[in-house]
């Protein structure tokens, strides 16, 4: 027989969508999905970096939402894919599920810590390590098949420590020495989303999201190993968004107008106000 041919998207080569067992396979912290989904992406020839996110049409501004809300996710490599008004590289398509489905619920709480790990042979000695994660949702219909909603919120808690490998000058012999620090490098994540959905009519589905993220770090900055603790700096970030959809359907043609408004606020301090000298390049001359 003769191999059919498809005009659906989903039917290209250049596509790959994960849903069910490929999905659960995946890991359920938000930061080491995002990183897994931009590595696969990236197999496909693109810079890790390059990686563009999408979550229901819109592009990724918070963290990911939980893998239990997400339907489905879909890899594009097409570079010109007319969904989007813009030639892109490789895209993550992320469709969470609907608010007005059947009740449904679920809650993590995961923990680690540096005695459970391996001792990394950078550090002097084996550092204080923890991550503690909170996070849950909670969903179904008002009125069914009419109206639902959704929420989801999530606590990341993360005592983090940085390696500090350097050189320094001794101010009263001016002679030079290594200096071998752990620095604790704690952040404080906190995030909450609400989504809701109404079906108006038998064509016509509109949907609302509000969303809030905090995050808190300390001690930022010194990821090269090379930085002194004093040349660190606190950060606050504080991001409030909110999202329309309208979808219109019929047997031919989709439409879907999509809308976000966004409040974003990052303040970065320095640990230390005092002028620095870096050194990027060292040069031994006889």
């Amino acid at each position: 027989g003769l191999l059919g041919v498809s005009l659906d998207s989903d039917q290209n080569l250049s596509g790959v969508r994960l849903s069910g067992r490929a999905l659960d396979g995946l890991p359920n912290d938000p930061e080491s999905l995002i990183q897994s989904l931009r590595l696969l992406a990236a197999s496909a020839g693109t810079r890790p970096d390059q990686v563009t996110f999408y979550v229901d049409g819109l592009p990724l501004t918070q963290r990911l939402p939980p893998k239990d809300v997400i339907q489905s996710v879909r890899i594009n490599a097409n570079p010109f894919s007319a969904e989007f008004a813009e030639p892109g590289t490789s895209r993550v398509e992320i469709l969470t599920k609907p608010a007005s489905g059947q009740y449904r619920g679920s809650g993590r709480v995961d923990f680690n810590d540096a005695r459970l790990n391996a001792q990394d042979p950078f550090q002097p000695y084996r550092a204080d390590y923890q991550s503690r994660s909170f996070e849950g949702y909670a969903g179904g219909p008002i009125v069914r098949n009419r109206w639902g909603v959704l929420v989801y919120a999530g606590r990341w808690e993360q005592d983090d420590n940085v390696v500090v490998n350097a050189t320094t000058i001794d101010p009263l012999t001016g002679l030079a020495g290594p200096l071998r620090l752990n620095v604790a490098a704690p952040t404080r994540t906190t995030s909450y989303s609400l989504k809701t959905n109404v079906q108006v009519g038998q064509r016509h589905t509109a949907a609302i999201e509000v969303g809030l993220e905090d995050k808190d770090r300390s001690t930022a900055g010194l990821d090269s190993g090379f930085d002194l603790p004093e040349r660190a700096y606190t950060g606050d970030a504080r991001e409030r968004t909110a999202s329309f959809w309208l979808t219109s359907a019929s047997p031919t043609v989709l439409n879907e107008f999509r809308g976000r408004v966004s409040r974003n606020q990052l303040v970065d301090r320095g640990v230390a106000a005092t002028p620095a000298i870096l050194v990027l390049v060292g040069i031994n001359a006889r």
